[in-house]
C-alpha cells in the first residue's frame, strides 16, 4: 500500500485522478486483481470523499462493462471462469440465477451479493450479465452495494496516512454512520423489498 501511496503522490494531480478511475475499471473488467490496496490508497492520497468518488466511478464503469461482455458472449464464456459456480453457492445468487425471478428480485439479489462478504464482487458482474435484470436496475444496485465498502476502505486509507483519533474526527463520523445505515437498511429491505418482490412474483406466476 505505501508503495501504492508513494505512486499516487508523485504523479500530477489531473493525472491521479483518472490512473485510480482507469485501475479500479481494470480490476472491475479483469475480476481476479484486488482492488482494496487501491481503495486504500486512494483515500491516504485524495481523501475520503474524493477518494470514494474516483473508485466508485472506476468501480461502476468497470462493473457495467463486465456485466455487458457477460450478456453479450453468454453462459459458455462466463461458465469457463468458475464465476457461476461461485455465485450460486450463496442464498442471494441462487436468486440472482433464477430463471423466473422478477425484476425487483433479481435487483436485490445483486444488492445482497455486493454486501456479502468473501464472494468475487467483480466475478458477479458478469454473472448478472446472463440475467434479464434490467440495465439501469444492475447499476443501482451495484452502486448501493458497493458504496458502503468503498467508504469504508477509502476512509481507512485516509485514516492510516494521517492518523487515528484527533486529528480526522470527520472521516471516523462517516464510517461510524456507514456501520448505523447498513444494518437497518439490510433490515428494511429483507422486511418491505423482499415480500414484495416475492409478491409481485407470485402475481406474475397467477
Amino acid at each position: 500500500m505505501q508503495t501504492a501511496i508513494s505512486y499516487l503522490d508523485q504523479i500530477p494531480h489531473v493525472l491521479g485522478p483518472l490512473i485510480v478511475v482507469a485501475l479500479r475499471f481494470a480490476a472491475a473488467l479483469l475480476a481476479f486483481v484486488p482492488s482494496s490496496p487501491l481503495s486504500l490508497a486512494a483515500g491516504a492520497s485524495y481523501g475520503l470523499l474524493s477518494g470514494t468518488l474516483f473508485v466508485l466511478i472506476g468501480a461502476e464503469v468497470g462493473a457495467l462493462a463486465a456485466f455487458l461482455v457477460g450478456r453479450k458472449f453468454g453462459s459458455r464464456f462466463v461458465a469457463r471462469r468458475g464465476w457461476v459456480e461461485g455465485i450460486a453457492r450463496t442464498g442471494a445468487g441462487r436468486w440472482l440465477l433464477e430463471v423466473d425471478a422478477s425484476q425487483n428480485r433479481l435487483m436485490l439479489a445483486v444488492l445482497y451479493c455486493r454486501l456479502l462478504p468473501g464472494l468475487n464482487l467483480d466475478g458477479l458482474s458478469y454473472v448478472a450479465g446472463l440475467t434479464p435484470i434490467a440495465t439501469w436496475r444492475f447499476c443501482l444496485a451495484t452502486f448501493a452495494g458497493l458504496l458502503p465498502y468503498t467508504l469504508f476502505l477509502v476512509g481507512t486509507g485516509e485514516l492510516i496516512k494521517r492518523g487515528l483519533p484527533g486529528e480526522q474526527l470527520g472521516p471516523v463520523l462517516v464510517l461510524i454512520l456507514v456501520a448505523l445505515v447498513v444494518p437497518p437498511g439490510w433490515k428494511i429491505a429483507q422486511r418491505w423489498l423482499w415480500p414484495r418482490a416475492i409478491a409481485q412474483e407470485g402475481a406474475a406466476c397467477s
